[in-house]
């Protein structure tokens, strides 16, 4: 969503500061899959496969609609031609998640204009934000402070 909300903005002459991109591979190296359309066994099978998911029974009825919303947004999302953003791209992913091979991940890179991508990985599987929440905010927050003459990365 964050790819296709900065692609719109910049068609209307608005260049956003960054796009950050967490736990997910470029559009074009994105697997296709059709899990909003499975049982609700599968479906929270794969989630549990991609890493630690605390599951609480009484709340299942209450997160299997949003988990298939979910998916079917990014399953359903396939751009004909991904196009280049001129905002820097950081791509954020768990070191250990099985969901995101490192080559599709880096192939937001080829979204980014040269020199304009940073990787950025973190101990832990796809669900790595919970644990490692506030390394990511400040790294996220050294990168914003590079406007102010700070030194990041991103510069």
């Amino acid at each position: 969503m964050a790819y296709e909300l900065a692609l719109r903005l910049e068609a209307r002459g608005i260049v956003p500061e960054h796009l950050l991109v967490s736990a997910h591979e470029a559009p074009r190296r994105a697997e296709r899959m059709t899990l909003h359309r499975a049982d609700d066994e599968t479906l929270i099978t794969r989630v549990r496969h991609l890493g630690d998911l605390h599951s609480d029974p009484e709340l299942r009825d209450l997160l299997l609609p949003a988990l298939r919303a979910d998916y079917r947004l990014i399953e359903g999302y396939q751009p004909p031609h991904p196009t280049p953003v001129r905002a820097p791209i950081t791509a954020y992913v768990g070191q250990d998640d099985p969901s995101c091979l490192l080559d599709h991940v880096l192939a937001w890179s080829e979204l980014a204009a040269p020199g304009r991508f940073e990787l950025r990985s973190f101990p832990g599987d796809h669900f790595y934000l919970t644990p490692r929440e506030a390394e990511v905010v400040a790294d996220m927050a050294a990168g914003f402070a590079r406007g102010s003459g700070t030194n990041h990365p991103w510069q």
